[in-house]
């Protein structure tokens, strides 16, 4: 690879023929496209792949969900990328689906899911009173997360699918159990029914009387059956 000393008019930037002229801090380079690449055949490499992959699958589903995407959104980077990267590093960290971030890491609430039951099409969770959690500032509260999907049925299948879901907003109670409803379109139902696995990870988060974001509870990770 070679620096444009004597930048052109315009300065190109993408592949012409086997030359590549890019960018780099400001400056223009230039290399020669690869002949060939021959792909690792290594246990690391598949390890890397799989878990890019996984990564790619679980943030784009996390991403789909509104008030979660407003957490992870800054002025410098996309809800999406930073989902991406601290996941990412998780799974290459050895971190599995239940160690999985759904909102940024920060103070959080305690929130213990005491019942799930998946049934008339749609998730029903119980959650134990926050009351020390929370103020009357946390007028509303929501439940939110993704199902991560493995072992299908069809062998047509993705070995591995991804659905996320959301409840409405309730009126939050301090000092009694509240139960949660996220439900589940036709083809998401069809969909769930074709894997053999079916792992949760589910939080609540809470908003003012504006609908401002206020606080998130620790991520429970569930099983369905």
């Amino acid at each position: 690879m070679a620096k444009i000393k004597k930048s052109f008019l315009v300065i190109p930037s993408g592949r012409v023929g086997d030359v590549v002229f890019k960018s780099r801090k400001g400056t223009p380079y230039i290399a020669s496209r690869p002949s060939h690449y021959t792909i690792p055949d290594t246990d690391y490499y598949r390890r890397s792949v799989n878990s890019f992959s996984f990564a790619i699958g679980f943030s784009s589903a996390l991403n789909k969900i509104k008030l979660i995407r407003e957490m992870w959104v800054t002025p410098q980077d996309s809800a999406f990328e930073r989902m991406l990267s601290c996941n990412m590093k998780k799974l290459r960290q050895g971190g599995l689906f239940e160690e999985l971030s759904l909102v940024p890491e920060r103070n959080f609430f305690d929130a213990a899911a005491s019942e799930v039951l998946f049934n008339d099409g749609s998730l029903f969770v119980t959650f134990e009173p926050v009351g020390g959690a929370l103020s009357d500032a946390d007028r509303w509260i929501s439940m939110q997360g993704v199902i991560c999907l493995e072992g299908p049925v069809e062998i047509n299948e993705k070995k591995i699918k991804f659905i996320s879901f959301t409840s409405g907003d309730y009126r939050t109670e301090l000092n009694s159990p509240m139960i949660f409803e996220a439900p589940f379109t036709s083809s998401e139902l069809e969909l769930i029914k074709n894997y053999t696995s079916k792992k949760v990870l589910l939080n609540l988060i809470s908003k003012n009387m504006k609908n401002d974001v206020r606080k998130s509870s620790k991520t429970s990770a569930v099983v369905i059956q």
